[in-house]
């Protein structure tokens, strides 16, 4: 068992996205740069989703791009399809995290699908983000599948189920942490 505790803000994702106040590029910088002061390494600095549901991360490419080039941090990356991963893949982006709720009525809000149907439209990501590790000997460029529900003991049984779908359909995947977390190799 692994000892090491991993702590990721999402603030300059999380916390902004769902806000009715736009944010500029610079004011979302400005805040990566204060976490990074404040110690944070991991830090999910972007959602590569369509900003026509998501407006105020419209400016991800610009946000990650200068985030990169912080010294010290390891920016991390939202993607939900492959439009996003395609995104995120061309502004550099090597770490990626894809989510999935552990309820239905979650991820229907969230993705309009159910786990199961969101696991499955990941797996294509999955598959071409192992054949770009092959092709550019990149061992970092992981994507970690995030289980998230509004109740723990549903969550963790829907993440075990979610976990135990993607394994039959071909991914390999080490279930983790008490937040249900997957990570794919």
């Amino acid at each position: 068992m692994n000892d090491q505790v991993i702590l990721v803000d999402v603030a300059p994702r999380d916390g902004i996205q769902n806000e009715k106040l736009m944010l500029t590029a610079a004011q979302k910088l400005e805040l990566i740069r204060r976490l990074a002061a404040a110690g944070m390494c991991w830090i999910e600095v972007a959602s590569f989703a369509s900003p026509k549901w998501v407006p105020q991360m419209a400016d991800a490419e610009e946000v990650f791009g200068a985030a990169s080039k912080i010294p010290g941090i390891r920016p991390i990356v939202l993607v939900l399809n492959d439009r996003g991963y395609d995104r995120a893949v061309a502004a550099g982006a090597r770490h990626i995290r894809l989510v999935v709720a552990a309820t239905d009525t979650m991820n229907l809000k969230n993705a309009n699908a159910r786990p199961g149907e969101t696991m499955a439209s990941y797996r294509p990501i999955f598959e071409r983000a192992a054949r770009r590790r092959r092709t550019d000997r990149c061992d970092r460029n992981r994507l970690r599948l995030s289980l998230r529900g509004p109740c723990r003991s549903r969550s963790a049984a829907s993440a075990r189920s979610a976990v135990r779908r993607g394994r039959r359909g071909g991914s390999r995947f080490r279930r983790h942490g008490r937040d249900g977390g997957a990570e794919s190799d």
